[in-house]
């Protein structure tokens, strides 16, 4: 038996990675029009390395514009992380690590657990099925259902921080950890049960 959850993010395969981030490295100064006129050549030049790209993607579910994806990554996201770490001069402050209870990491995980389950559907075969959850609704569904678990860590996580005598966390701080904890947690279980 398998089960299968839709995949909401599609990364690129190495050698496509690499080949937009060199690409966006040396054009991260090029206008618009001459990003695309090189952008042209770039895919041109590397035909079978993007269609092969391109056809993994749609055998994998992608189902948008795949070229149209490849040059907005590079061009808004591989060009601006050049720009960004060749313009930056003040240190970047690395955010303070929130180490979250056992017993509540057990809750979230359960809950990944049964909202998977509960959106189970057979697929053709009835050997395999398949799973309708979407990671953000089921961590809106989360908050909203263990609120009482939700407050007392954050009890717990202030409470450990007056002991250390550190300098508060702000509650945006606080919200981040929780929902990159929970989609975390999400993928892991995602990727065990999926078997990949």
């Amino acid at each position: 038996m398998k089960i299968t959850i839709p995949t909401y993010r599609y990364a690129f395969s190495k050698d496509v990675v690499d080949t937009l981030s060199e690409f966006s490295r040396i054009h991260r100064y090029d206008k618009l029009c001459d990003f695309k006129k090189h952008w042209n050549v770039l895919l041109h030049e590397n035909r079978v390395l993007f269609a092969s790209e391109h056809d993994r993607l749609v055998i994998n579910g992608f189902k948008g514009n795949v070229m149209d994806a490849l040059f907005k990554s590079s061009r808004f996201y591989y060009r601006k992380l050049h720009l960004n770490r060749h313009n930056s001069t003040k240190p970047v402050n690395k955010r303070r690590y929130i180490c979250l209870s056992t017993k509540f990491l057990h809750s979230v995980d359960k809950h990944i657990e049964q909202t998977i389950s509960l959106k189970l559907s057979a697929c053709n075969d009835n050997s395999n099925f398949i799973s309708h959850v979407n990671p953000a609704a089921s961590y809106t569904d989360f908050c909203t259902t263990h609120l009482v678990d939700i407050r007392r860590e954050v009890d717990t996580l202030i409470s450990n921080i007056k002991d250390k005598h550190d300098s508060p966390l702000s509650s945006e701080d606080i919200s981040f950890k929780f929902k990159k904890t929970y989609k975390n947690r999400f993928y892991v279980i995602q990727r065990k049960i999926g078997g990949a």
